[in-house]
């Protein structure tokens, strides 16, 4: 086989690999770390996870949530507390406390983290078809290796997030940070945060 020809084989499953990796910080959260499509679990499994943990019953409400992540996001929630003197006093002294080190990046992490997620979980189901899926997942890792400096950046402002947010997702953020960075079978640890996402 052409040697060029393999080696673009591999950057596309390289490159494929990193679109899907943000999203692994929520599935091993819930102990379903996953590398491609098609390796979740049950459907029931994927319906139940999705009503507990983001009030999502159907295709509109998942489809409206990835909107919104997209869009808006807890980003948007973040940057107008300013704005809203009836802000609960614990989430304006989390943007005091925050703000700077999140300078404009806001709560991006934790709302890309999520849209990768409930992106598979929506193709998993069938909501988005594959194409449109990898697309779309794509734009969100071009993002966000634009947004930070490392696996290790974009996880810490993840969680972050995550405790602005307190909407109950069940995750251990040292176990789940002590296998995705540390752990050699993390698919963190096997793709380069630097990898060149544009050419894909």
């Amino acid at each position: 086989m052409d040697p060029v020809h393999v080696s673009n084989k591999m950057d596309t499953q390289l490159t494929s690999a990193w679109s899907l990796a943000p999203g692994d910080i929520i599935f091993y959260g819930f102990c379903d770390v996953l590398t491609s499509f098609g390796s979740l679990q049950s459907p029931s499994r994927v319906v139940q996870l999705l009503a507990k943990h983001w009030q999502i019953t159907d295709k509109n409400t998942l489809l409206q949530k990835l909107n919104w992540l997209e869009k808006q996001g807890h980003s948007a929630v973040f940057r107008g507390l300013g704005d809203q003197p009836t802000a609960p006093p614990a989430q304006l002294d989390f943007k005091q406390q925050y703000a700077q080190r999140l300078e404009n990046r806001g709560l991006r992490a934790w709302d890309l983290g999520q849209y990768c997620a409930l992106l598979r979980y929506a193709e998993f189901l069938c909501y988005v078809d594959f194409s449109a899926a990898c697309r779309m997942l794509m734009d969100a890792a071009r993002e966000i290796q634009a947004t930070y400096a490392s696996w290790q950046n974009y996880c810490e402002d993840f969680f972050i997030g995550m405790q602005f947010v307190n909407i109950g997702l069940e995750l251990e953020s040292e176990r789940v940070q002590a296998f995705l960075l540390q752990h050699p079978s993390s698919p963190w640890r096997q793709l380069d945060w630097a990898l060149n996402l544009r050419a894909a």
